[in-house]
């Protein structure tokens, strides 16, 4: 087998051509994603997102401006693209009021210490920020458009996403074990963002969540080496992500 851009010789399907980082089919109706951003770029956006979250509502805007580079930068194969639709006053309301109900929290704290209605607000705080990280997450999906294929929707459910939240926040007491309910819960929400026809998949296993994890962050210690370490663990997500076409509508 060869790569059908290169020609260089490829044994079994690797997700990407070492020759030219061309995303290889699994099948005829398959197609592995691939990351193509720069690096600068990439710190860049990540730095304006850290510093509109001080400000808190330009984040709405620089969400929305860094999905339309991320999807600018994803190639799949062919003419097949991505684009990305959302404006920040779409989920304006939803992170203010993100921040709203972390704020009293800070405000007691910082005035009484820790008391009962601190534990109260940190409670409502623990079941709400998840449905709005939820809300956020579909309209992600609801605004990504194929050129040439059905609109996508995220169809996973409150429950399920409060119930990995809490699994993530579990499982950091076993040091190890959140690699694999992180990896899980990539491959829900692949399996979650659904289209007619269309199914989507993430393989990524909890091994490699986890030693990816420990390399990006021990080579993020010299600071200036951020962006290229946090963006090789991008890319490697994204080459987990596969899209296949003319599969049977899933109930």
């Amino acid at each position: 087998m060869t790569c059908p851009k290169c020609a260089w010789p490829l044994y079994g399907v690797p997700p990407l051509c070492p020759g030219c980082g061309y995303p290889i089919l699994e099948d005829d109706r398959t197609v592995r994603l691939a990351f193509e951003g720069d690096a600068i770029e990439f710190g860049g956006w990540v730095l304006l997102s850290i510093l509109s979250a001080i400000v808190v509502v330009p984040l709405a805007w620089t969400l929305a401006a860094a999905g339309r580079w991320f999807c600018r930068n994803i190639r799949l194969v062919g003419d097949l693209t991505v684009a990305f639709a959302g404006t920040g006053p779409e989920i304006l309301g939803w992170i203010v009021l993100s921040f709203l109900l972390s704020l009293p929290i800070d405000v007691v704290q910082a005035v009484h210490g820790p008391t009962f209605l601190l534990v109260i607000f940190a409670i409502v705080a623990f079941f709400l920020q998840p449905l709005i990280h939820l809300l956020i997450l579909r309209w992600i999906v609801d605004k990504l458009e194929l050129n040439r294929g059905p609109r996508l929707h995220f169809d996973g459910t409150y429950a399920t996403y409060l119930g990995y939240h809490v699994l993530i926040s579990l499982s950091i007491i076993t040091v190890i074990g959140w690699a694999w309910v992180v990896a899980s819960y990539y491959a829900w929400v692949a399996e979650q963002t659904r289209g007619d026809g269309v199914a989507i998949h993430c393989d990524a296993s909890g091994w490699d969540v986890l030693w990816r994890t420990v390399a990006a962050l021990l080579g993020s210690i010299p600071i200036v080496t951020i962006p290229w370490v946090w963006l090789w663990y991008c890319r490697w997500l994204v080459s987990c992500v596969t899209l296949t076409r003319g599969v049977t509508p899933r109930d």
